[in-house]
């Protein structure tokens, strides 16, 4: 579990810029508790597929959460979800109902075959492996209303942003090292 000085230094990485939204996309499948710790806390949230969807299904779904920086949903994600690959957390400019819109467009993609696949871009394993592969036109599509994502490293203490660079489309990575202590460089460009 993450010490406090280390939820503090993530909090100070994901809210730095006063002008943006703070969100989580959370997998339901992978938080079992989330559920229930939306309906205990009542932060703004929306769950990504559209329709009335049975209990079951509402378990598994992925939900955008609007995050504030000290809210008691906000501590839990970042204590309890760190190293479970729940989540990841994205910079916006846009609203909720404008963000939601633009990220559910993330949900489906076309195999090689012509499948339509579910595409878990939420799990930040799957982020991991799949932003240095994209090239400068899935960039444009993934960063379109996004400013930065954000998600864990597999080594705890570390949290990666990846952010589109305009001239060339292409994504810039920072590694931030969340162990870092009041006053250290906690930025690794990587």
């Amino acid at each position: 579990m993450l010490t406090t000085n280390q939820t503090n230094n993530i909090q100070d990485i994901l809210f730095s810029d006063e002008e943006q939204y703070v969100y989580a996309v959370v997998d339901g499948a992978a938080c079992p508790e989330l559920r229930f710790k939306l309906y205990e806390w009542q932060p703004f949230s929306s769950c990504l597929w559209s329709g009335t969807l049975e209990p079951d299904l509402e378990e598994v779904a992925p939900y955008m959460v609007v995050l504030e920086r000290d809210s008691a949903f906000t501590l839990w994600l970042i204590k309890e979800g760190w190293d479970n690959h729940w989540n990841i957390f994205v910079q916006s400019p846009l609203e909720p109902k404008s963000f939601r819109k633009q990220i559910r467009k993330l949900q489906l993609v076309r195999s090689p075959e012509a499948k339509t696949l579910m595409f878990r871009f939420y799990d930040p394993r799957v982020m991991h492996v799949f932003l240095p592969t994209c090239d400068s036109e899935q960039n444009q599509e993934l960063f379109s209303g996004v400013s930065s994502l954000y998600y864990p490293l597999a080594q705890n203490g570390v949290i990666k942003q990846a952010r589109l660079k305009s001239e060339d489309f292409t994504v810039r990575f920072n590694d931030w090292i969340v162990e870092a202590e009041p006053g250290e460089k906690n930025n690794v460009e990587a």
